[in-house]
């Protein structure tokens, strides 16, 4: 399949190497036990080698490979080698197939994972209507019904019902999250236990899922530099050694001549460089890793620096009630109450979380101070709540040494009348997963680095507690650029993890970006996607130095497999079908042995 449109699945596409397979082995078998129908069998194997090299051409698809054995097939045929000929084309059909079946592995999974989502959805209307209607139908602010066991046919929030659901499909996690009104779900999820009703935040065609099946595609089909040097390196590699067996056969010895012809073939570098990207992508995907291709898995190995951002991407990216200090006799319970009251009036991250505390009060004629904080009135009382410039805005007697007190974190200030009558501290959490994975990956010898926008004091806090020890705080995103640009002058190739939204121009810059969980930005800045957890970013690297340690393995055995060869049937010292058997496609079913070290490579 060297070089061809993996997009070209008809029937004689199909069935091609099979039958190509079973030809030869009629072929072996009658040259074994002497009927003499070697040559009919063999001018047919020719025939469909010349056929498939000719359609190509015409196609204006080059493959070297396959010219290679048509003129092979042809020489043989002409000379009488019958045995030698099907033994070579036994093996050739055999790697061929083996190489088959790797693509078929990896768009299999694709096509199931389109296959979890229907065709036809329940859509509700008019609040408690039901109509069953094509899933293409379906447009952003519609809400479908989601029965126990059907998979969520769009990207959308929870509006009724709470169930568990897998979502192994996409993030490759084994253990069901439970979702409820207002989580967000995604296409392909698989409603476990209770009916749901979906509102689409998109069509269906724009889905995470969608998405990431026509990333996959074209990660498939790409090329790295290694497929793209072999591509450039056989023209010419093709020319010389067709000149070269001219040579020998017309002025030496026809029979070494092909020798040299057959153990020369350049198919066991196409076929294991092929494999090896197949094998990883399709592996990664499996763990809800999307890279693009073997241009990004090339890049991933060379990287010498992992630069992180912080918010979102170490951290959860919202903040957490940490501590409640009450002041000047008020009580724990009213200082929750009031300013939790309060901040149900406002949408910034830090109100968020204190209204999630609960015991809510009445409160009226609210104000909000844009950067500092939010006023109102409870029990006929001026609340404030907000960090310490909207204490000292509003000239709250206060102790000036009290923010120093408190330490580290976010502060929000509860201040009734004219008194503070608590702080709230917050901070944004680590993930879980974040410690081990910066450990995972100092034991690949990678340089660590935190970038953030933030103060220099929790920037620090987040990297000593990850045992990160180079940092950078208040960063913009052009202040970003330069240091990264700083990092590869000072250590090399660098990879930028970011959540990527902030952080595209980051990515972009950096030689290998790698974005958490905003599958969006893959197609424009980032060269893979981290769909699930944290920890798959060692994943990622893992398998990339695996694919190209198995490369290099497959590349050395089959130089060595084939030099030997060469030399045993230049002098003779080998027939001709052990030259095919060693120097050829035998060479590349013993390169592809390494390929075993992809396949093997644990997860964690």
């Amino acid at each position: 399949m060297h070089g061809e449109d993996h997009e070209e699945h008809g029937f004689i596409h199909e069935i091609y190497w099979p039958m190509l397979l079973a030809f030869n082995v009629i072929g072996l078998v009658s040259e074994l036990i002497g009927l003499e129908i070697g040559l009919y069998v063999l001018s047919t194997v020719t025939v469909l080698l010349i056929g498939r090299a000719a359609a190509k051409l015409l196609m204006r698809s080059y493959d070297a490979t396959n010219i290679f054995m048509s003129i092979v097939a042809v020489v043989l045929l002409s000379m009488g080698y019958y045995l030698e000929a099907f033994i070579i084309f036994i093996l050739y059909s055999a790697s061929e197939l083996i190489e088959e079946a790797s693509e078929k592995l990896a768009r299999r999974r694709l096509k199931n994972l389109l296959n979890l989502v229907p065709k036809r959805v329940t859509k509700v209307y008019d609040g408690d209507k039901f109509r069953e209607v094509d899933a293409s139908e379906i447009n952003r602010g519609d809400v479908v019904l989601v029965k126990p066991g059907e998979a969520i046919p769009v990207d959308g929030v929870v509006v009724e019902g709470t169930s568990e659901v897998n979502t192994s499909v996409l993030t490759g996690e084994p253990i069901p999250i439970t979702v409820k009104p207002g989580d967000q779900v995604e296409s392909g999820y698989i409603n476990m236990s209770s009916a749901l009703k979906v509102k689409a935040l998109k069509p269906a065609s724009e889905s995470v899922l969608q998405s990431i099946v026509r990333e996959v595609k074209r990660a498939l089909e790409s090329k790295g530099a290694i497929d793209r040097f072999i591509d450039r390196f056989a023209k010419p590699y093709t020319v010389i050694i067709l000149a070269i067996f001219a040579v020998v056969f017309m002025t030496y010895d026809p029979y070494r001549a092909l020798a040299i012809l057959i153990a020369t073939c350049p198919s066991a570098f196409i076929v294991t460089s092929s494999i090896s990207t197949t094998l990883s992508i399709a592996r990664l995907t499996t763990r809800g890793v999307i890279v693009r291709g073997s241009v990004a898995l090339e890049s991933a190995k060379k990287v010498k620096v992992v630069a992180f951002d912080k918010t979102g991407t170490l951290t959860v990216g919202s903040p957490k009630v940490l501590d409640i200090i009450p002041l000047n006799g008020f009580k724990k319970d009213q200082v929750i109450s009031y300013a939790a009251s309060l901040a149900r009036f406002s949408t910034h991250p830090v109100s968020k979380a204190i209204s999630s505390l609960g015991n809510y009060v009445s409160c009226e004629f609210v104000r909000e101070y844009p950067g500092m904080g939010i006023e109102g009135r409870i029990d006929g009382s001026r609340v404030l709540l907000g960090n310490i410039e909207l204490v000292k805005k509003f000239n709250i007697s206060h102790d000036p040494s009290l923010e120093s007190k408190i330490g580290q974190g976010i502060r929000a200030y509860l201040c009734v009348g004219n008194s503070v009558a608590g702080v709230i501290i917050l901070d944004d959490q680590i993930k879980e997963d974040a410690k081990q994975l910066v450990s995972d990956l100092k034991s690949f010898g990678f340089k660590m680095v935190l970038i953030s926008g933030d103060r220099e004091d929790r920037v620090r806090k987040v990297a000593e507690e990850l045992g990160i020890d180079e940092f950078y705080h208040s960063m913009k995103p052009d202040t970003k650029l330069k240091v990264i640009r700083d990092l590869r002058s000072r250590y090399g190739p660098v990879a930028m993890v970011g959540d990527g939204i902030n952080d595209a121009p980051s990515l972009a810059e950096s030689d290998f970006g790698i974005a958490i969980g905003k599958y969006a930005v893959v197609a424009e800045v980032a060269d893979a996607v981290i769909l699930s957890k944290l920890r798959h970013i060692v994943d990622l690297f893992r398998i990339a130095h695996a694919r190209w340690g198995s490369l290099i393995a497959s590349f050395g055995i089959a130089l060595a497999i084939k030099g030997l060869a060469l030399a045993l049937g230049i002098t003779g010292l080998i027939p001709l079908w052990a030259v095919a058997l060693l120097g050829d496609d035998g060479s590349t079913l013993l390169g592809l042995i390494p390929m075993a070290k992809i396949v093997k490579t644990r997860f964690i």
